[in-house]
């Protein structure tokens, strides 16, 4: 994920998108290096689910709840992607 991030320059672009806005230079900082942090730790869980509930025959139980938050944080992290 940081090399994505870093190569496509995903969050450099926001950072300098923030700074645009009227908050502080620190602020906008601080945003984009929470939001590279989240987006680090959501492909992190999201490897971490594949690796010990992936199952391509379908034999192992699953949460229905789990299933929604990787669609959710993948979906994410998409998002940050779009147009790239």
């Amino acid at each position: 994920m940081n090399t994505v991030l870093n190569r496509l320059g995903i969050i450099d672009r926001l950072r300098k998108e923030l700074e645009e806005l009227p908050i502080n230079k620190a602020d906008a900082e601080k945003i984009a290096e929470e939001v590279h942090e989240a987006t680090k730790h959501a492909a992190e869980a999201l490897q971490a689910i594949r690796r010990s509930l992936g199952d391509v025959h379908g034999t192992k139980p699953t949460k229905t709840r789990i299933v929604y938050d990787s669609i959710k944080w993948a979906s994410a992290i998409c998002g940050l992607l779009e147009g790239e």
